[in-house]
């Protein structure tokens, strides 16, 4: 009996290592680095993407030259200066799910307490970038994380219409342009309900639509979407 009640003894003083050990992995703050980081990895590789974008589509304004679709690249260099930013921003987005992806499978959505809103918005902000398989997975965390007030409902209507765009579905919110084969002109994807767009968006705390795409300094508002031509 002595020997059983041992043996059960070093069976729950495991246990109870077991489960600080989990406890203490869990906890975000000391996770704050690896998350910043994936930050800086993720958007890093971004920036040259968005610095060409720019770039291209000021010269195609004036050029007229005929380009890849979807994308403002029109000469040889261009489009090799684009696959390398491309390929680069892949990458940076790959390695960024690989710091944050593995966290959220043990631990779950982070809490912002005790965390830089860097190191806080980082798996949103990865999510984003990841493909439609990942953003489904954790679709249902991230609506419990919103429930739980650590994620902004905001921030949730992005991934909700990105991942509606994907799956070939009317937006909810109206945050997800396409642009035209130039790169030089968008459009609004397809909105779900478009008469109460605005009303969906207000009651979440996003701004009017027009509002929204006026901030997109590149694009013409009433192109974008014919109401804020009315709007105007």
């Amino acid at each position: 009996m002595q020997n059983a009640t041992a043996a059960l003894g070093l069976v729950l003083a495991a246990i109870g290592s077991t489960v600080s050990e989990a406890a203490e992995d869990c906890h975000w703050p000391a996770h704050e680095q690896a998350l910043a980081s994936a930050v800086d990895t993720d958007q890093g590789t971004r920036k040259e993407l968005a610095t060409l974008f720019r770039e291209f589509t000021a010269r195609r304004k004036v050029d007229g030259l005929a380009t890849e679709s979807g994308r403002p690249a029109a000469t040889d260099e261009e489009k090799e200066r684009w696959l390398a930013a491309s390929r680069a921003a892949a990458k940076g987005a790959d390695d960024a799910q690989a710091l944050i992806f593995p966290l959220i499978e043990r631990c779950g959505w982070p809490a912002p307490q005790g965390l830089s809103t860097k190191a806080a918005d980082a798996p949103w902000l990865i999510l984003q970038h990841a493909n439609l398989v990942a953003q489904l997975k954790y679709q249902g965390l991230v609506e419990k994380a919103v429930r739980e007030g650590h994620v902004a409902p905001q921030k949730y209507a992005l991934l909700v219409d990105r991942i509606r765009v994907r799956q070939g579905r009317p937006q909810l919110y109206g945050s997800q342009l396409v642009t035209d084969a130039s790169g030089v002109k968008a459009t609004l994807s397809n909105i779900e309900d478009e008469a109460n767009l605005d009303s969906r968006r207000l009651a979440i705390g996003l701004k009017p639509i027009c509002e929204y795409i006026a901030g997109f300094a590149e694009y013409e508002p009433g192109e974008v979407y014919k109401p804020c031509r009315i709007n105007k």
